[in-house]
């Protein structure tokens, strides 16, 4: 929720420059969080094992486990969806990147560390597969690591999105 929350927060200010010409109507923008503040014991990851800054984006829940109830064998693992998420008795939008009107975030960048001691940022980073002007993967130093959405299929009812990490499958070419 404090990531949602500050999330948030970064694009009611970024409305209200877009309004007063700080930002162009069509000018894109990436959103920074520092999340040092928020706790560290995990070091900006979540309950999907996936950054705080993916999933307040990109509608990405916890694992589920599945089982076969007859043999109880091991099937596989998938995120859950999740599209909002409470404080209390509101509903906090965590598929940030997916409503239209957000299309002018590039991306968010997030750090979850109180204290850096290294000489670049671990700067954990979300892409917007939305974006009007997208924001290009790889820029943002060798410490940081990108996450990104693609379109897999759709139908009437839904769109399937597979989430992937870009910068390890980047090296890995």
């Amino acid at each position: 929720l404090r990531w949602t929350n500050a999330l948030s927060q970064k694009i009611r200010q970024a409305e209200v420059r877009r309004r007063s010409g700080m930002i162009g109507p069509r000018e894109s923008y990436v959103i920074a969080i520092n999340g040092g503040a928020i706790g560290t014991a995990n070091f900006g990851f979540g309950a999907s094992n996936l950054p705080y800054v993916v999933e307040a984006t990109l509608a990405v829940g916890p694992l589920r486990f599945n089982y076969d109830r007859q043999t109880m064998g091991f099937k596989g693992a998938a995120h859950d969806q999740r599209t909002m998420t409470q404080k209390g008795m509101s509903a906090v939008p965590t598929a940030v990147f997916f409503d239209r009107s957000n299309r002018g975030i590039a991306a968010v960048a997030g750090i979850g560390l109180s204290r850096v001691e290294a000489t670049m940022l671990p700067l954990l980073v979300a892409h917007n597969p939305n974006a009007d002007c997208p924001f290009p993967t790889g820029q943002l130093g060798d410490g940081s690591r990108e996450w990104a959405a693609c379109l897999k299929s759709e139908d009437k009812s839904a769109s399937y999105w597979e989430i992937t990490e870009v910068s390890k499958t980047e090296t890995a070419r």
